[in-house]
C-alpha cells in the first residue's frame, strides 16, 4: 500500500531516483545489530527526536557513551542531515566525511547520499573562508570527483525509464552537474582564484500561487488556498491543479539561460483529529516528508534570457492529485493521510547549480469519516 509507494526524499530525491533495485551486501553493515537493546533504544531515540537541537545533544551523548557503537555509520548519517536542515553546513561537510572514510562497508546508496549532500553543504556556503583554504578545495575536489564516479555505477535502463515511467535521464544529469560545478570551484581555489559561483541567492521565487479550473457557464481559473475531500471522496476544488509564481532577478545576476522544475511532497500521518487543527507551521523543520511515485513532478521549464532586475510570471502545468489520493483507500488498516502537501521550485543556472528556491505548502483535508480518535504519530517511511 501507500507505505511501499512512498519514500523519504527532502534533500535526497535525485539519489532515490537513481538508486538502485536492490542493496548490495555492504549495506548490513548499516544495519547491523548493536550489542545491547540499551545501546540500539538510545540510538533509536536519538535518531526519532524531532527536534533538531535536542537531536543533536543526544546523538552527542550516545557517540560519547558508545564510541565503538556498529551503529556508528547510521549515527553519522543522522548527524549529517541533522546539520544540514538547521544549515550548519561545517559541521554537515565533517560527519559527510567522518560517513565517507568508513568506505566500502557501507551501502553505494548511502554514499551517494553522503557525496550529494556534501557537495550541496558546500555550495551554500562555498564563499565562507573556513572552505576556501587549500585542504578544503582538495578534499572537496576529493568527494565531488567520487560522486561522479558513483553516480557512473548506476546503470540506466534501455529505454532510460523508471519503473513508474519516468526518464532517469534528467536526474542522472542534475547529479553529474552538481558534482561538475563543485569540481569546477574547488579545482579554481586551489589556483588561487575564486569562482562567482559562490554568491547569495541571484533568483528570488515570489508569489507561489494554486489554479485550477473552474467547470460552470464559464470555464475559468480561479486561485485556491487548500484542497478537501468530499464524501464521495472526490476532491474540491478539483484534484488537477497548475502552479503560477513570479521570478525576480537580482542586480548580480548574469544574463543568461535557466531551468526551473518542480518537486512535490507529502506530509503523511494518520487520520486522526489531532492532526485536524494543525498548521503547516506547526511542522517541525526536520519532519519527515515523503513523495510519492503516483505524481509526476519536475516538470522542467526553460527560462531563456532572464536578466538582473527582471520580473517574469511562470504558469506550470499538469498536477493530478487522483492516482496519489486513490493510494489511500478508506478502511486500510494504517489509516494514513497525505496532510500536507509541499511544492518545492527550484531555478538553475547552465551548471547545475541552484540559483534560487521556495516552497509553498497547502493542506488537504480528508473527510470526517476517515477521522479516528487516536494519539498522532508522524509516519515516517523505510
Amino acid at each position: 500500500m501507500i507505505g511501499r509507494k512512498l519514500f523519504n526524499i527532502g534533500r535526497v530525491g535525485a539519489l532515490l531516483l537513481l538508486s538502485c533495485a536492490t542493496r548490495v551486501a555492504a549495506q548490513d553493515q548499516l544495519q547491523k545489530p548493536p550489542d545491547t537493546t540499551a545501546e540500539y533504544n538510545d540510538f533509536q531515540a536519538a535518531d526519532g527526536e524531532k527536534d533538531s537541537h535536542v537531536k543533536i545533544a543526544l546523538l552527542d551523548n550516545f557517540s560519547a557513551k558508545y564510541p565503538d557503537s556498529a551503529l556508528r555509520p547510521k549515527s553519522y548519517r543522522a548527524y549529517y542531515l541533522v546539520y544540514f536542515s538547521i544549515k550548519d553546513y561545517g559541521r554537515t561537510i565533517e560527519y559527510a566525511d567522518k560517513f565517507l572514510a568508513l568506505g566500502n562497508t557501507t551501502d553505494v546508496g548511502f554514499r551517494l547520499e553522503a557525496l550529494m549532500t556534501r557537495a550541496q553543504a558546500f555550495l551554500a556556503n562555498c564563499s565562507d573562508a573556513s572552505l576556501q583554504t587549500p585542504d578544503s578545495y582538495a578534499r572537496t575536489r576529493a568527494a565531488a570527483i567520487r560522486g561522479l564516479q558513483t553516480v557512473s555505477q548506476y546503470t540506466i535502463p534501455q529505454d532510460g525509464m523508471r519503473g513508474d515511467g519516468a526518464s532517469v535521464l534528467p536526474e542522472r544529469e542534475r547529479l553529474e552537474a552538481l558534482f561538475y560545478t563543485v569540481v569546477r570551484i574547488s579545482e579554481s581555489g586551489l589556483k588561487g582564484r575564486k569562482d562567482d559561483t559562490c554568491s547569495t541567492k541571484k533568483i528570488e521565487i515570489e508569489s507561489i500561487k494554486l489554479f485550477t479550473r473552474l467547470v460552470g457557464d464559464k470555464r475559468e481559473y480561479a486561485e485556491f488556498q487548500e484542497f478537501r475531500e468530499t464524501k464521495d471522496l472526490r476532491v474540491l476544488p478539483s484534484a488537477q491543479f497548475e502552479v503560477d509564481c513570479q521570478l525576480r532577478g537580482q542586480p548580480d545576476l548574469a544574463v543568461g539561460d535557466f531551468l526551473l522544475w518542480t518537486a512535490v511532497d507529502f506530509f503523511v500521518g494518520p487520520v486522526t483529529q489531532n492532526y485536524e487543527n494543525m498548521k503547516a507551521d506547526q511542522i517541525a523543520p526536520n519532519a519527515s516528508w515523503a513523495m510519492s511515485a503516483e505524481i509526476q513532478d519536475l516538470k522542467p521549464l526553460p527560462v531563456y534570457l532572464f536578466g538582473p532586475g527582471e520580473t517574469r510570471g511562470i504558469g506550470i502545468k499538469g498536477f493530478d492529485l487522483t492516482k496519489v489520493l486513490a493510494s489511500f483507500p478508506v478502511g486500510d488498516k494504517d489509516n494514513l493521510w497525505p496532510w500536507f502537501i509541499r511544492i518545492r521550485i527550484h531555478v538553475q543556472d547552465r551548471t547545475g547549480r541552484q540559483v534560487g528556491s521556495a516552497e509553498r505548502i497547502v493542506r488537504l483535508s480528508p473527510d470526517s469519516s476517515r477521522k479516528r480518535l487516536t494519539s498522532p504519530s508522524v509516519f515516517i517511511p523505510e
